[in-house]
């Protein structure tokens, strides 16, 4: 008995798929892209261009982002605000930014406060003193906020600036109750009220502020202590 099988349908089924290959163009990309005609072109730029523009794109602007957040122009600081032993946590930091960034700042673009809590003595005093004089020595802290028993200790290193040359004389008579004098001038405010209404509760020491005689914004310290004792 001879046993048959279907050739010619296998036969068929080769001769087909040798035509479809046969039929694949070749040609470069821009070649195909010139013979075709409306939507034709359309599809065939999904196809072939559109996923790898967009990756080229997403890509480019990644590049450029990160270039310009390492070598573009940074904001200039308007206020360094300084706070030792700062008694308050993130949330109530970011307030007191944001807050005087409102007080402060025209164009967030090009102007931004900072205010920086990371000075504890009580708890990392070497660091945190060194910090704390190193940055004031390099004019970078305009302002601080510290507990009242720091106040000899920077006073007698004429850190502090006499607020009669910041203030004059009928601003400070408006404040006299919260006056920290030494030697007959004004060299800091008390802002323990301020920081208990912040804080929501009592501290168990005075805070003072005061503006660092250094300090290269010094003509602005009048407007942090109108958003104080406002």
């Amino acid at each position: 008995m001879k046993i048959t099988g279907d050739n010619n349908s296998e036969k068929t089924t080769l001769e087909d798929d040798a035509a479809i290959y046969s039929k694949r163009d070749e040609r470069p990309a821009s070649e195909r892209f010139k013979d075709l005609k409306g939507s034709e072109k359309w599809q065939f730029f999904k196809d072939y261009a559109l996923a790898k523009i967009i990756a080229g794109v997403a890509i480019l602007a990644l590049l450029i982002s990160l270039l310009y957040s390492m070598f573009g122009p940074k904001p200039e600081t308007l206020m360094y605000l300084a706070i030792i032993n700062n008694p308050f946590d993130l949330e109530r930091i970011d307030r007191i930014t944001a807050d005087l960034t409102e007080e402060f700042v025209t164009d967030p673009k090009k102007e931004e406060i900072r205010v920086d809590s990371d000075f504890y003595f009580a708890t990392n005093e070497y660091n945190a003193r060194m910090k704390f004089m190193t940055m004031t020595a390099g004019k970078t802290i305009d302002a601080v906020i510290f507990p009242a028993s720091e106040f000899s200790n920077y006073f007698e290193a004429e850190a502090f600036a006499p607020l009669e040359e910041l203030l004059g004389t009928d601003r400070l008579e408006g404040l006299e109750e919260y006056r920290v004098f030494n030697e007959g001038k004004t060299y800091a405010l008390d802002v323990t009220a301020y920081m208990n209404n912040l804080l929501g509760g009592e501290l168990p020491v005075k805070y003072y502020v005061a503006c660092i005689s250094n300090s290269k914004h010094r003509d602005l310290f009048e407007r942090l202590v109108n958003y104080i004792y406002e």
